[in-house]
């Protein structure tokens, strides 16, 4: 009946995956979305083998990880990953030739605890330690770490992480044993140690070069992408949580140090800088925000170059430096101590409009001295500023021709109109990492502290300080204007007795030149932004607008500009609806939602909309930026993986889990004075059809069983419990519409032929369910009236009586 060499030409290669339920290696989501360490690894090295993969999931107890591992070496499971190497395991299975990650076991604390537990080698310490009953080689592992590092263990045992947490919140163990493998939230890392490699594990019976494809992909992943494995780690056993839990002493530190000096440049903005005399910038709210989390006082000193700041350090008149770029080399030759990065920027180029960038080949580049590049540069084509704002003005002036810029300095400055003859570039292959700098390099406390709080701080919050550091309003004032029409001015002194005309000429000129200026301004505002296709938008609470940025308008060939969106625009009312949403919270603050939205052909879309408050120095709110952007694709993949998760990956009819919850579905709505009908059917001498005609032509049968069954009960609930197991749920069918619909079935599979003498038969059992009705008792009548048919000599359907 089948061609099965031209067949199996065309099938991909469908590799059975063991596939415990381990968080963080290989788990399921709650939407059924499977992902971790390994389900990872596995679609990279699918990319790689075109393999496709059948999953088998089991528990994470002993015996379910035993069972996997006995069908892993029978040969009915293919792979099997995160195992450890032994010499009694490689006699039995087939290792990669490639790890494909470190496991490590950790000593772990709960992140609640304040104590300051460090393991010391040179003093001897107590330590009361959890460990699991049957972990025996973790605990040889532990006592040898004791041995080294004078540790005098007392071993308290658990069963399950539940009970482990209790411990520690009950103080009855001082910390846990387990891998860097777990996720259990809650706990931070107080020691490592023993790092093993893991890896996958094949059948010994396999002889059809599964092995050999495995390590040949292995092999390509680590040349091609040897960070590949790093990010996963960092993803699946990373930090679990942000919030920031000081220790004892870190506390004891705040309470003894009255303030922290730290020195900042009076004219580097907008990281930092002074403001009608007071600090100012990224930088300085940055410190506050770091006062307002931990209770340290900052006192900030200002300083006019970065060597005067450096002075300063040495001399111990300040403690840190506000802003530094982060350098290991730099570090040292200044004799600071870096903190973690705080703040990412792009470098982009500031040119005269009159110069052409495609070449900036013997053009003459503004170098402030606190760049520290000054010596590396050619002095005949560098002119050399005492500032930043100095570098910008020289271009301007046309003194240089460009100079290289931070992207949020030259933001700031564009942003004034002043700079109407200038634009941006960005420099993508360049970025600036932005950290603090400690005077005392070995001062340990202050750097820890300051590091624990810039890693739990979130993006959304320093967004929000460079936000409130970078875009501002001008307003145009008398010395711009005089600067910009200097004709004008000497033309209104000298013309004294045409004032009134003049005055009234001017104003129609000053409408038009200042509506120019307003869009070049607007402009040069928006041009960061132009690298992302989201729609930005600002309501101004004062004047009741709703300006956007559309990137998206300017690939379509229109003008990518700050405009007030029309009331007409379908996505008008919804964003004053959020707006206004956010602004009736008690705190207002920040939000992000997903909306979906009918354009005006009445299709539909979903969006995501982020949304921020901005405050004035009273605290009032006055402005709420936001983001929108488009997430359809991101709905329909979800949509997509939904369903593919409900499907068995051979037949392509819903699996156990997805039958079972919509049969439970359509019994918990079933009334009184109607009736559905459960089908249990299994296909009669299975197994042998597989012993003689192979597993393939057996995987042909179901899937032509599976295709008849959607046949012959189209719109009904058709899915497959496992094995050769088939279910079937009729909705309000009457017992003589069952009868036909089931002969009709059993006929037409007789029809499925599997050799010249050989026909296929099936058995089935068929139960009735009234209002009521729990799907474990009627699942139970279907499959005693499936035995009773297999009891009678098979081929036959067993109805209620």
């Amino acid at each position: 009946m089948w061609d099965f060499p031209a067949v199996q030409a065309q099938k991909k290669r469908v590799v059975r995956i063991a596939y415990p339920l381990q968080s963080g290696l290989t788990q399921i989501e709650e939407n059924g979305k499977k992902s971790g360490y390994t389900y990872e690894y596995l679609q990279e090295i699918a990319q790689y083998t075109g393999w496709e993969y059948e999953f088998v999931i089991g528990s994470n107890s002993d015996d379910d990880l035993l069972a996997l591992m006995d069908q892993v070496a029978e040969g009915t499971i293919d792979l099997m990953g995160g195992m450890m190497y032994s010499e009694s395991m490689k006699a039995k299975y087939d290792y990669s030739a490639y790890s494909y990650g470190m496991v490590e076991t950790v000593l772990q604390v709960s992140a609640e605890d304040t104590r300051d537990i460090v393991i010391d080698s040179r003093i001897d310490q107590d330590l009361t330690v959890a460990i699991h009953e049957n972990s025996v080689a973790r605990k040889n592992e532990f006592l040898e770490f004791c041995e080294i590092n004078k540790v005098n263990p007392r071993l308290v045992y658990y069963n399950d992480d539940q009970n482990v947490l209790e411990l520690l919140q009950n103080k009855a163990a001082d910390a846990v044993l387990k891998t860097s493998a777990d996720r259990v939230e809650g706990l931070r890392t107080i020691a490592r140690f023993a790092p093993k490699p893991y890896y996958f594990i094949a059948s010994k019976k396999d002889t059809s070069g599964l092995i050999k494809e495995l390590n040949y992909a292995l092999q390509n992943i680590e040349q091609s992408d040897p960070y590949f494995s790093t990010r996963l780690e960092e993803k699946y056993f990373g930090n679990l949580t942000n919030r920031l839990v000081l220790s004892d002493s870190e506390k004891a530190y705040i309470d003894k140090t009255q303030s922290v000096r730290v020195g900042y440049l009076r004219d580097y903005p907008p990281l930092e800088f002074e403001d009608q005399g007071q600090p100012a910038g990224i930088a300085v709210d940055y410190l506050r925000s770091i006062s307002e989390k931990t209770g340290l006082t900052f006192e900030f000193v200002p300083a006019d170059s970065t060597a005067q700041l450096d002075q300063m350090a040495a001399a111990g008149e300040v403690e840190m430096i506000a802003g530094m770029t982060y350098d290991y080399d730099l570090a040292q030759k200044r004799n600071l101590g870096m903190t973690r990065v705080y703040l990412n920027s792009q470098f982009v180029a500031v040119l005269n409009k009159r110069i052409d960038e495609t070449n900036l080949s013997g053009k003459v580049m503004a170098l402030s001295e606190n760049s520290g590049l000054v010596d590396g540069e050619d002095t005949a084509l560098t002119h050399v500023c005492a500032s930043m704002q100095d570098c910008v003005e020289s271009v301007y002036e046309g003194q240089a021709d460009y100079t290289i810029a931070d992207g949020y300095a030259a933001q700031y400055y564009l942003n004034q109109p002043k700079y109407n003859n200038l634009r941006l570039i960005p420099l993508t292959a360049q970025t600036h990492e932005i950290c603090f700098g400690v005077a005392n390099r070995g001062n340990q406390e202050l750097l820890t502290l300051l590091n624990k709080v810039i890693l739990s701080t979130s993006d959304e919050e320093t967004q929000s300080l460079i936000y409130k550091n970078t875009v501002f309003h001008h307003t145009m004032t008398l010395t711009d204007f005089i600067r910009e029409n200097s004709l004008t001015a000497v033309t209104l002194i000298s013309a004294v007795g045409l004032l009134i005309i003049l005055v009234l000429a001017y104003a129609g000129h000053q409408r038009s030149k200042m509506n120019r200026e307003i869009s070049l301004e607007l402009e040069k505002h928006l041009q960061v932004y132009q690298l992302v296709n989201d729609l930005f938008f600002e309501f101004d609470i004062k004047t009741q607008k709703l300006m956007i940025f559309d990137p998206a308008a300017k690939a379509a060939g229109e003008s990518a500009q700050m405009r007030e969106l029309p009331h007409t625009d379908f996505r008008y009312a919804k964003i004053r609806q959020e707006v206004a949403r956010l602004l009736e919270t008690e705190s207002g603050g920040k939000t992000i939602r997903d909306l979906a939205l009918s354009d005006p052909q009445q299709q539909p879309h979903w969006f995501r909309i982020a949304m921020q408050t901005i405050t004035d120095a009273s605290g009032r709110c006055v402005y709420v930026i936001g983001r929108l952007n488009n997430i359809d694709e991101q709905v329909k993949e979800k949509e997509r993986l939904r369903l593919k998760a409900e499907r068995d990956s051979l037949t392509h009819i819903l699996n156990a889990e997805a039958s079972r919850k919509q049969v439970e579905a359509e019994l918990a709505v079933l009334r009184s004075e109607q009736t559905g009908a459960l089908i249990l059917l299994d296909i009669d001498h299975f197994k042998e059809v597989n012993d003689n005609y192979g597993h393939w032509a057996g995987d042909q049968v179901l899937g032509q069983v599976a295709q008849l069954l959607q046949e012959v009960f189209s719109g009904e609930i058709v899915g497959r419990p496992g094995g050769d197991e088939f279910l079937v749920y009729l909705r309000q069918s009457e017992a003589e519409n069952v009868r036909i619909r089931c002969e009709e079935l059993r006929r037409r599979v007789q029809d499925i032929r599997l050799s010249a003498t050989d026909r296929l038969s099936v058995s089935a059992g068929c139960a009735y369910a009234k209002a009521g009705c729990l799907f474990e008792t009627l699942y139970q009548q279907a499959d005693k009236a499936l035995y009773q048919a297999k009891a009678r000599g098979r081929n036959q359907i067993v109805y209620p009586r």
